[in-house]
Formats: structure tokens, sequence, C-alpha cells
């Protein structure tokens, strides 16, 4: 209740561009600061391995290393629409620290979501220079601080995992098919956050895997705790996200928006299609269904749609 009242809050209290960049550099720049703090340590030591995160909701390495990479898009976005030189330097600097603190979470999930986020926002944003830049202080970097080879093997295991018999991916397709038998058990979900309590009597494994295990998949945690009714509305809710943000950067290419407000429109539009996506990837592998970034990226783009609706109003005037 609480993160619904606040998403609401913040669709409705959102009225102007500025309270729209002011909410969406909070947004990135609260988790942006610890991503950053986090890249200077992993630079300081020359690679560091992160076997936690900030604690509560991000206290798992891979679940902060899935929420720094879904900010890091809303970070750049931030740099992109601000007039501050300075609010520009900070926030390209936590975005590029950010992508260090990433790789120090040895997070499979998250180096997928950086992927798949990064392929899309540039395959909407069609500007290359910004990424050249940041592509050279990364290569820079790298240069002095070479990635750790486990690391790298342990990168190399998304392809190998049956061939070494990797159980961490092993497992995670076994807690697959016990939410499918859950869901088809029980129609209405057997509960918000009730999976792992639910684990032990459906696991026929003999507790190959451990107890009370987590699903380790956002979807599919759905699916089993919601039902296949509650599965059905939560891919709605992503495709119709990214549906809207299609629509609002069509809108920003339309010309029924001034060039100011289609710039800012389309930065924005983009910045949260990526962030979308990237969740939906990265998310495949962690249960965060539940986290409030989820329902304030939800908030963001309703706002963003709103805030196009009033621009394209007033241009019609």
């Amino acid at each position: 209740w609480r993160v619904i009242i606040v998403s609401l809050l913040a669709v409705t209290l959102t009225t102007t561009r500025k309270r729209f960049y002011l909410l969406l550099a909070v947004v990135a720049g609260s988790l942006g600061l610890h991503g950053a703090k986090f890249g200077v340590v992993f630079l300081m030591r020359g690679g560091a391995r992160f076997q936690s995160g900030i604690g509560g909701t991000f206290g798992d390495n891979n679940d902060f290393g899935l929420a720094v990479v879904r900010v890091l898009f809303l970070m750049a976005a931030v740099a992109a629409v601000s007039s501050n030189a300075w609010v520009k330097r900070g926030f390209v600097a936590m975005a590029a620290l950010s992508v260090f603190c990433v790789i120090g979470t040895y997070s499979r999930g998250a180096f997928l979501a950086l992927a798949a986020g990064t392929v899309t926002f540039l395959l909407l944003r069609r500007r290359i220079m910004p990424v050249l830049v940041l592509a050279s202080i990364g290569l820079v970097a790298v240069a002095f601080v070479p990635l750790p080879q486990d690391y790298i093997e342990r990168l190399q295991t998304i392809q190998t995992y049956e061939d070494v018999g990797e159980s961490s991916a092993l497992s995670r397709l076994y807690f697959w098919q016990v939410a499918v038998r859950m869901a088809s058990d029980n129609p209405l979900g057997v509960g918000v956050r009730n999976f792992e309590e639910n684990y032990d009597s459906y696991d026929e494994t003999g507790g190959r895997y451990g107890l009370r295990r987590s699903v380790h998949s956002s979807h599919f945690q759905v699916l089993a705790e919601l039902g296949p009714g509650g599965f059905v509305v939560w891919v709605w809710l992503w495709c119709y996200c990214l549906w809207r943000l299609h629509i609002l950067r069509r809108q920003a290419r339309s010309g029924k928006l001034r060039e100011s407000e289609s710039d800012f429109v389309l930065t924005v539009s983009t910045a949260l299609a990526a962030s979308a996506v990237s969740f939906v990837v990265g998310g495949s592998f962690l249960a965060q269904a539940f986290n409030d970034l989820n329902w304030i990226t939800f908030a963001l783009v309703a706002a963003l749609d709103r805030h196009a609706a009033r621009s394209c109003a007033e241009g019609d005037e």
C-alpha cells in the first residue's frame, strides 16, 4: 500500500516538466550514488567482488546489481535533459562508475539486463557520440583495472551451465518448474511472497537444492503467487508500459510538441524503455516482482504520458 500510494501521488503531483525532472533525478540519483560508491571501491581495489548490496530491498548483490542497471539509463536521461553543467557531469560520472559496480556484483542476471538495456537504448536513441565517449572512458578504465578472470568465467557459464554442471543455473530451471506446478494446483496462486513457504511441499528432489528456496524469477514468481490471472495482468502491465513509451516517442517525433518538449519526452521515454527492457530480461532470473522500483517505473511512464498530453494540448491552442 505504501508504494501504491507513493506511485499514485507521484503521477498526480508531477504536473510540470520541472517536477518530473526532479522526480526522475531523485529516483536515478538515490540509487546512482550507491552504485557510484561501489564503483569507486571496485576501481580502488583493482577489481572487487561484492557479496551483498546496500541492504533492505537491495540487500542481495544480484538484486542490487539489477537495480543499478535499471537506473543507469535514467541517470543518462537526467544528464541529457539537465541545463546545469555540473549536474550533467555528476550524473555521467555516476553512470560510468555504476557500470563497475554492476561488474563487482558478479551477477549474471544483471549482466544480461545491462546488455539488453544497452542494445535497446542504442537502437532507440540513434546517437552514437555519447556512447563512444562512455565506451572510451570504459576502455581506459579497463586498461588500468582489467576484468577479473573469475568474473569472465562466471559469465561463460551462461552458455555452458549444462556442461560444467553449474548448480545455480540448473536449480533455477527446476524452481521455475515448481512454480508452474504451484500455479496448476492453485489457480489463484499461493499468495504474495509465499513461494518459499510452499516450496518444500512441492520439492521432488528431496532437498537437493536446499529448503524454502526462492523462485529466482519475477515472472514465475507472479505465476506461482498470483496464479495465471495475475500473470496475465503482470505481462499486460509491462507490455502496455512499453507500448505507451512507443506512443510517446512517436508523439515526440510528430512535430506536435515544441522542440524543447519534444527532445525532453523523446530522451526520457527512450531511457525508460531501456530501463524497462533491462528489468524484463534481468528480472527473469531474480524474484523482484514486488520491488518498489517496478511500480515507480509505471508511475514515471504515466506521469510522462500526462505531461506529453498537456504539452500537446498547449501546442494545439
